[in-house]
């Protein structure tokens, strides 16, 4: 019987089945398979994330654009002096950052809404929109592997400066 499951591999492995002949072969088919559930795991993607203002009225933010995690982030704030659309007319595949010294960046924007809810979906298209609006200033985060061609990973409202409210101290 004991010859019969170690046939069989069904029994616990020893120091000593570790180093038989039979161990090379298995070892291997088992580093295989762990390299392709890790690749596997590498290749999933975080799905974009928004979030509304107080209201729930409209986007605020968007996050998780891009998922190249080969990529630095590189954070900027900037006024959006152009926008680009695709074919479709609807979605913004690009935008032109002007930072306060005046220079522009293209930034390209590569939406993937596979995997969220047609209305969340809806809610990325309309909130990239709406946080792109020419003229709006904008903190943004970019990927930018090769140095040239940044790409949006996550796009932030700036809301307009408030006036510090003045405290009313009375010397009476």
């Amino acid at each position: 019987m004991k010859n019969l499951l170690e046939q069989f591999n069904l029994v616990p492995a020893t120091l000593g089945k570790m180093l038989s002949r039979r161990s090379p072969t298995m070892t291997k088919r088992l580093c295989l398979i762990t390299a392709l559930v890790a690749a596997g795991i590498g290749i999933a993607q975080a799905e974009p994330a928004f979030q509304f203002d107080p209201a729930g009225n409209r986007v605020v933010s968007i996050s998780n654009l891009s998922n190249d995690s080969t990529c630095d982030p590189r954070p900027f704030r900037g006024t959006v002096a152009k926008r680009q659309f695709d074919d479709d007319r609807v979605t913004v595949a690009g935008f032109i950052l002007e930072f306060p010294d005046g220079s522009r960046q293209f930034i390209g924007i590569d939406l993937n809404t596979q995997g969220l809810t047609l209305n969340a979906s809806g809610w990325v298209i309309r909130g990239l929109q709406t946080l792109l609006t020419q003229g709006d200033l904008v903190d943004v985060t970019v990927k930018s592997c090769d140095g040239y061609l940044a790409m949006l990973d996550a796009v932030l409202e700036v809301s307009p400066a408030r006036p510090l409210p003045v405290a009313e101290d009375s010397l009476e």
